[in-house]
């Protein structure tokens, strides 16, 4: 058995902030669960209460993480 290193390169660039790509990560997800948020406040995942939404929204932002290398940062919105 041979032991081949894998390697994916991923470059690009999103006209948003971090919180705004987990929002739109968490969407995604609660899509796949039939279920829609788009149109809601941009806080939704982050003032529910709802157990499954914050689940969602943990899972948006250790996506983020996988792809970013880092969790989010929301201190990039103090430039608004």
């Amino acid at each position: 058995m041979t032991n081949q290193n894998h390697q994916i390169t991923i470059e690009n660039t999103y006209p948003c902030t971090q919180r705004e790509m987990v929002v739109r990560i968490a969407n995604r997800i609660y899509q796949a669960m039939d279920c829609n948020a788009s149109g809601q406040d941009p806080m939704y995942f982050y003032d529910s209460q709802h157990p499954t939404e914050r689940a969602i929204l943990a899972a948006a932002e250790e996506i983020f993480g996988m792809f970013w290398g880092d969790s989010p940062d929301y201190d990039d919105e103090d430039d608004e």
